[in-house]
């Protein structure tokens, strides 16, 4: 039996276990069990990503945010305040309730999970880091689960539509537009679909305002398919 169907069998005979105890027990990272969940339990965005969730996830009201490690379980409710880059770092503000400094440019990839825990339905945001561990966990309040599987997206403050509807984009763009990419180059299509989310008029950027700034990211800049030899 291969190792995704091993990790598939134990989910489904004990669909509440704790994703790190499974992980641990079957010596596979956390990516790797989440990945064994069936489809509709869960949907994959990019670690690039990470900053539109964590503004998103400001919006929500009260969650749960847990940091899961062999040592220790640390849990915060309550909201999570907006925070913004600086210095290599997101930043949360604050000197009480969650705040600090996250190092997102180390976040591969998110999940938006959707799976019973002690007998009741839990929605959460997981973020991966670059080893394929979570970094920590953000569940919304149980009365507030959004049930993707029903096709539901938005209950109130509760929702992940941006994080969903930036990978949505990109993976339209991949295949309706690009339709190949090699994965040497994956980082500067990510790149560009993050420069064009970040830059819409929702935002109030226009496209005017959109080509200065695409044209001052390329002032002082080369730009060659090889580098030059010399």
């Amino acid at each position: 039996m291969s190792v995704t169907a091993d990790l598939a069998s134990t989910l489904a005979e004990n669909p509440g276990a704790v994703i790190e105890d499974v992980a641990r027990a079957h010596k596979v990272t956390t990516h790797t069990v989440i990945e064994a969940l069936p489809a509709a339990m869960r949907r994959f965005a990019p670690g690039s990503a990470f900053i539109a969730a964590m503004q998103d996830i400001a919006t929500w009201g009260d969650v749960t945010l847990i940091v899961h490690t062999e040592d220790g379980i640390m849990e915060f409710g309550g909201p999570l305040p907006a925070g913004a880059v600086a210095r290599g770092y997101y930043n949360v503000p604050g000197s009480k309730g969650f705040h600090g400094h996250l190092r997102h440019a180390r976040c591969a990839r998110l999940a938006f999970v959707e799976r019973p825990f002690m007998g009741r339905p839990s929605a959460s945001i997981l973020f991966f880091n670059i080893d394929g561990g979570i970094v920590f966990k953000v569940f919304v309040g149980r009365d507030e689960n959004v049930k993707h599987k029903e096709d539901e997206y938005v209950r109130g403050d509760a929702h992940t539509n941006t994080a969903e509807g930036f990978f949505s984009i990109f993976k339209r763009g991949m295949t309706g537009v690009y339709q190949h990419c090699n994965k040497r180059h994956l980082r500067r299509y990510l790149a560009e679909f993050d420069f064009r989310y970040s830059n819409r008029v929702k935002l109030g950027v226009d496209d005017i305002a959109r080509t200065e700034r695409a044209l001052k990211g390329i002032v002082g800049k080369r730009l060659t398919y090889r580098m030059p030899h010399h």
